[in-house]
């Protein structure tokens, strides 16, 4: 074997290598989804900032009906 082909076979294996080693990077979104009756709604995490449970819910006089109330978030 001549130094040519030697080193022609390692810079080979040296590339084979290389290809092996690299990896794929993907990019990846994590959502929060939330089911409210029967459909379902899904949120960009990034973007909540705070999940609230079991708070009381106050009653507001003339406001649509479709509002329930309000949160005392911070007392």
């Amino acid at each position: 074997m001549t130094n040519e082909e030697l080193i022609k076979q390692l810079v080979e294996k040296k590339l084979n290598a290389q290809i092996k080693t690299e990896r794929v990077e993907t990019e990846t979104q994590k959502y929060l989804v939330v089911a409210i009756g029967e459909k379902k709604y899904a949120f960009f995490a990034q973007n909540i900032r705070e999940i609230v449970l079991d708070s009381d819910i106050f009653f507001v006089p003339f406001v649509p009906e479709y509002v329930q109330g309000l949160i005392n978030r911070h007392g």
